[in-house]
């Protein structure tokens, strides 16, 4: 386990937090001095001294305080919304407590005949179409899906595998993925996570074009960060972002995007698409550094 709070501690890495959360505060109609406290208090609580349960309290608070302020809606596509669902029969979600993904499914693709939600803590909401969804607690250490083979046409992993126990927990997991989808289905994986090989000009323009609203220069001084240093804003971030889940491991499982890549070659899953959001500026008072990549099963 890792304590995300000790993994940051650049000055630089807090003033680009900071400039991040105020443009999309500002782009909310909510006062940017708001985001700016909301990160000075992240940084504060930082120091041993702090009582670090009543700083996350009262940073939530403040989230929840922002969200009534909140007079301009995200005009920008649902990420989930990129991929194609017309032929998706059976959906499985890793990691889905809460279930919004699959109730927004649910709601907007009434092709999908059977939703699965899994994770190693009990569902926290309710199935929009409770007769099209079932729900399955696991234990972490869990060696097979209570799934049968080949039975999956998408799986969707979404920010989950870098809070994994381990490198042999995500192992077990690809494995089980591999198992479960069918010959051709898809897994759809979302991780905090950078590439080396980026031109962010490109980048952009890609992402415009499909109404991602990436912001070139947010963008452009995280990838002017060192490595070590673009580490810190991504765990130091998702820390924020997730102060209300007081459940979530911190393991530090987080892997540049390549390494992504590789791995899940090595279960037979093939990347067929990706896309690399990077900072954005879309009036979401919480999101991350997110690439999100479509595999395919060989």
């Amino acid at each position: 386990m890792i304590n995300p709070l000790e993994v940051w501690h650049s000055p630089e890495v807090k003033e680009l937090l900071a400039d991040f959360f105020k443009a999309n505060f500002k782009y909310a109609g909510v006062n940017d001095s708001l985001a700016e406290e909301i990160i000075n208090l992240s940084w504060d609580t930082r120091k041993k001294s702090a009582n670090v349960p009543e700083m996350m309290q009262l940073i939530g608070q403040k989230f929840e305080y922002a969200k009534t302020l909140v007079t301009q809606d995200v005009k920008e596509v649902n990420s989930i919304d990129i991929f194609d669902y017309s032929k998706v029969c059976s959906y499985l979600d890793v990691g889905a407590n809460k279930l919004d993904t699959i109730n927004y499914l649910m709601q907007e693709y009434s092709n999908i005949e059977r939703f699965i939600g899994i994770d190693i803590i009990p569902k926290r909401g309710k199935f929009s179409r409770p007769n099209k969804g079932i729900y399955y607690k696991v234990t972490n250490d869990a060696k097979n899906f209570p799934i049968k083979n080949n039975s999956i046409d998408l799986i969707n992993i979404q920010f989950v595998l870098h809070h994994f126990a381990g490198i042999d927990s995500i192992r077990r997991m690809l494995q089980n993925c591999k198992q479960a989808l069918k010959k051709g289905g898809r897994l759809i994986l979302w991780e905090e996570s950078f590439r080396r090989d980026t031109n962010i000009k490109d980048l952009c323009k890609k992402n415009h074009q499909i109404n991602i609203r990436t912001d070139e220069t947010l963008t452009q001084r995280f990838y002017n960060l060192d490595d070590d240093q673009k580490w810190e804003f991504i765990i130091a971030n998702d820390w924020i972002i997730n102060i209300k889940n007081p459940h979530m491991p911190w393991t530090g499982e987080y892997y540049v995007w390549d390494k992504w890549v590789e791995l899940l070659k090595e279960y037979g899953l093939i990347l067929r698409r990706e896309f690399n959001l990077g900072l954005r500026v879309n009036g979401k008072l919480k999101q991350g550094v997110h690439i999100i990549g479509e595999f395919s099963s060989e």
